[in-house]
């Protein structure tokens, strides 16, 4: 797009296009693309010119963008009348001559590819600062057009012609590879080439969206589109270009967001697996209820713990916590429903894994399915194909998120208990409790939200539940050091989250209040 040739054509067309039209302003939207107005009568034109190591230079008839927020560029241009347009003749530099010495001078190739105003010999103004800067003596230098000793096809043809399109030169090795092996025949080949490049030039856009200047007769390569003038072709390379560089960029965000949604669920799993509890912890504690349902006759016992034989290990004895204020038999039914609840969690959380895992192999399956999207319309029918699963993978999280529970979940005589884990874990346990669930919190102090889930049920639980489950709010707080701790405790329904109030923050009516001491829920079941 912005080889020697196609340019020298271009400015060609530029300076009869352009001819009459005087410098309106010149702004910058987007980074390295220089836009620069120039109108005629009521007549507006668009000189376009990307800064980059392909650049493009080409005119068009446009609107007027919006330019807020865009820098503008050469105000001492500013209604002064293009005089002519050329090319060096041994460089990509093109010079837009105007009135009163004025000389705009684009470098349309590599790292130096920028815009230079002078005025003489100076620069005066400059679109990329950036850019390395160039003075005019590097105008003056000439170049070298004798063949000698080189190593390969290429460089003969570059030291025959420094200018000469790098792009087309592996096709005409293809096509030419017997001729250019001596360096009689190279010579007239290439001399031939530039002849044709400069005098009748074919305006060609090929299959790979490149463009080339020489005829099907030299270069067999099958043409995509034949333009009538330099200046359409380059710019339906350029859009051509632009859509194929937004493309790569929405496929890059496709699998960016497809592999920030496979870490989630990769976190998820983690957390999950590490939730799931053995076989062997539910039988111990049935094996515990069991033993201590054999000595149920005890009746109460005043320590928090109790010494007997393990009727499963004859000979041998077995220390077990209990709750002095409860009997043998209730602290062995406390067991079974530890057993009960620990088996129901591990069901849950195996069948949240295996639904996890599936939808991490249906994410890789669509990672792996855009290798296989080659363009805009392929990627349109890829969306078209894959909406609803990539749309519940990616963009629907919320459900799937929330299966990691941001709380711990216990359970006591047959209720389950939930305790936040973090501020942000407070308000979704907010978020997904049902209006009839009891919140607990410690009182003026900072802690967990609790909540004891009542399946819909208007009552209140028993008030050993109330105070035992208080006890753990108040271990979830700041005050687990102190004696008693006040907790407040309310239904669900009288719990309300301020309007753009901080995570974990709540407000209460219809408050009870209970003082308990503060105790950890280790003896009973934690999943």
């Amino acid at each position: 797009m912005n080889n020697y040739f196609t340019i020298h054509h271009q400015v060609r067309f530029l300076k009869g296009s352009l001819k009459g039209f005087r410098f309106e302003t010149a702004f910058s939207r987007f980074k390295k693309t220089l836009e620069l107005v120039f109108e005629k009568e009521e007549n507006r034109k668009i000189l376009l010119f990307q800064a980059r190591s392909d650049a493009a230079l080409f005119v068009q008839e446009s609107s007027l963008p919006s330019l807020h927020n865009a820098a503008t560029f050469f105000q001492e241009l500013d209604g002064k009348y293009l005089i002519d347009a050329e090319l060096s003749e041994f460089d990509r530099v093109v010079t837009f001559s105007f009135e009163q010495e004025f000389r705009l001078i684009f470098f349309v190739f590599g790292p130096k590819a920028n815009a230079f105003l002078f005025k003489g010999d100076d620069i005066i103004d400059q679109f990329r600062n950036d850019s390395v800067p160039i003075t005019s003596d590097y105008l003056k230098k000439g170049t070298h057009q004798e063949v000698v000793l080189k190593q390969s096809v290429r460089e003969k043809i570059l030291c025959r012609e420094p200018r000469f399109p790098r792009h087309l030169i592996p096709m005409l090795q293809e096509s030419f590879s017997s001729q250019l092996n001596d360096d009689a025949n190279l010579i007239a080949l290439v001399d031939q080439w530039v002849l044709q490049l400069l005098n009748n030039p074919s305006f060609r856009r090929l299959d790979d969206g490149g463009l080339c200047l020489l005829s099907d007769s030299i270069i067999s390569t099958k043409s995509d589109k034949i333009f009538e003038d330099p200046n359409t072709l380059i710019r339906d390379v350029w859009i051509q270009r632009e859509i194929k560089d937004q493309f790569k960029v929405k496929i890059k965000s496709l699998v960016d967001q497809l592999q920030v949604s496979l870490r989630r669920y990769e976190k998820i799993l983690e957390l999950l697996e590490d939730e799931v509890v053995s076989e062997e912890r539910i039988k111990k504690y049935e094996t515990t209820g069991h033993i201590l349902m054999t000595y149920s006759n005890l009746g109460h016992v005043e320590q928090d713990r109790v010494l007997v034989e393990n009727i499963f290990s004859p000979g041998t004895d077995i220390l077990i916590p209990i709750k002095k204020e409860l009997s043998i038999s209730e602290n062995a039914q406390l067991y079974y429903e530890k057993a009960k609840g620990t088996r129901k969690t591990m069901v849950a959380n195996k069948d949240r894994i295996r639904e996890i895992k599936k939808k991490m192999a249906q994410l890789m399956t669509l990672s792996l399915s855009l290798d296989h999207v080659e363009g805009p319309k392929s990627l349109e029918k890829w969306f078209k194909d894959h909406k609803n699963s990539y749309n519940s993978l990616v963009h629907i999280q919320s459900n799937t998120t929330a299966q990691a529970r941001p709380w711990r979940s216990l359970s006591i005589q047959g209720f389950e208990v939930w305790i936040g884990k973090s501020a942000a874990g407070n308000d979704e346990l907010l978020n997904h409790a049902h209006k009839e669930d009891i919140w607990f919190h410690a009182r003026h102090v900072s802690g967990s939200h609790v909540l004891v889930r009542m399946n819909k049920k208007s009552d209140y639980p028993s008030s050993d539940i109330v105070e035992m489950v208080a006890s753990w709010a108040a271990w979830y707080s700041k005050a687990k050091t102190s004696a008693l701790a006040p907790v407040i405790y309310t239904k669900r329904k009288y719990v309300r989250k301020p309007k753009g109030s901080a995570p974990g923050l709540a407000k209460v009516d219809k408050e009870r209040v209970i003082l308990v001491k503060p105790s950890k829920p280790e003896s009973l079941n934690e999943d």
